[in-house]
C-alpha cells in the first residue's frame, strides 16, 4: 500500500510540471501584453518601458521565462510595489484582503 501511495505522489510530479507549462503557453500565446498598453501613455518614454521589459525579462526565451516563473512561485512571493520572502506572503495576503475590505 505505501508503495502505491509513493508511486501516484511521484505521478503527480511531471503531471503538475506539464499542467504549469500548458497553462503558462496559453497565457504566454494571449495576443497583447502589459507593456502595450503602457505604449500607448505618451506620459511612459519608450526607454523607460524597454528597461521594464528587460527588468521582467520579456526578450529571454520562452523555457527561461517559465523556468523564472516557477523560481519564482516556489521561492519568493511578488507582491505588485514589492518582493516579500515567500514564508510572510499568507501576512501580505491577509493584509491587503484586511485593506481592501476597510476601504468599501
Amino acid at each position: 500500500m505505501a508503495s502505491y501511495v509513493l508511486r501516484r505522489l511521484l505521478y503527480m510530479i511531471p503531471l503538475l510540471v506539464g499542467i504549469t507549462f500548458l497553462a503558462f503557453l496559453v497565457i504566454e500565446m494571449a495576443p497583447g501584453d502589459f507593456f502595450s498598453t503602457l505604449k500607448m501613455n505618451p506620459s511612459i518614454s519608450p526607454e523607460a518601458i524597454h528597461a521594464m521589459e528587460i527588468q521582467f525579462g520579456y526578450g529571454d526565451p520562452l523555457l527561461l521565462r517559465y523556468g523564472k516563473s516557477r523560481g519564482t512561485f516556489a521561492g519568493v512571493g511578488i507582491v505588485p510595489d514589492r518582493v516579500v520572502p515567500a514564508d510572510s506572503a499568507l501576512d501580505v495576503a491577509l493584509a491587503e484582503i484586511g485593506a481592501r475590505v476597510q476601504s468599501r
